[in-house]
């Protein structure tokens, strides 16, 4: 199985995307998938998304990062984790390394 590349997008200030990026964490090593979480600003993503793999980022945000070219995982909820594992193991079977 490949490294993935997360980046974890969020509205205006960084809080909720680091967040984001110590779930992601936890839910990657409870899956065991070898993967890296970044996270940024709205306003950055851009660049960033350049180095990833796949964007996880709310409804809000979506659509400001659907033109980058990269999947997203959009959440409803950034702060459980039963919405965000669901989604990165469907995104991993997608990949076809589930």
């Amino acid at each position: 199985m490949a490294s993935v590349k997360f980046l974890c997008v969020c509205q205006m200030g960084i809080g909720s995307s680091v967040m984001l990026r110590i779930n992601i964490e936890k839910v990657l090593k409870n899956l065991g998938i070898d993967g890296t979480v970044d996270s940024c600003t709205a306003g950055v993503a851009k660049g960033q998304a350049q180095q990833c793999d796949v964007i996880v980022t709310n409804q809000d945000v979506a659509p400001v990062v659907r033109d980058f070219g990269k999947p997203i995982i959009e959440l409803k909820n950034m702060v459980g984790t039963k919405e965000l594992t669901e989604k990165i193991q469907a995104y991993m079977e997608e990949r076809g390394e589930s």
